[in-house]
């Protein structure tokens, strides 16, 4: 005979404690006028963002400028000192070639 009020079997008694899920709060959706003030709100800070690199891509510029300004100065002092060089080297070139000639007249008279 078996007895409805028999406690269950010790394998189908519960074991561990059931924690109900937390039900999620109902969060209403932003209005219409509030999306529109944070997306322009994010625009703004945007383009202040953009002001401050299209500045500091200027001030870069500025300083390319004034370099390749410093960079042309060096060189045309370069090029005038090979010109002033190269007039050197052509008098000694001249005083050599002079001095040649008078070696082969000495030599020749001798």
């Amino acid at each position: 005979m078996s007895d409805a009020n028999a406690a269950p079997p010790p394998a189908a008694r519960p074991t561990a404690a059931i924690i109900p899920f937390p039900r999620p709060l109902s969060v209403q959706p932003p209005a219409a006028d509030q999306r529109l003030g944070d997306a322009l709100g994010r625009l703004d800070a945007a383009l202040a963002a953009q002001r401050a690199a299209v500045a500091d891509w200027r001030l870069a510029i500025a300083d390319v400028r004034a370099t390749v300004g410093r960079l042309g100065d060096g060189l045309r002092r370069y090029d005038a000192a090979l010109g002033t060089l190269g007039q050197d080297v052509a008098a000694v070139g001249a005083q050599a070639r002079s001095l040649e000639r008078w070696a082969d007249g000495v030599s020749a008279k001798g």
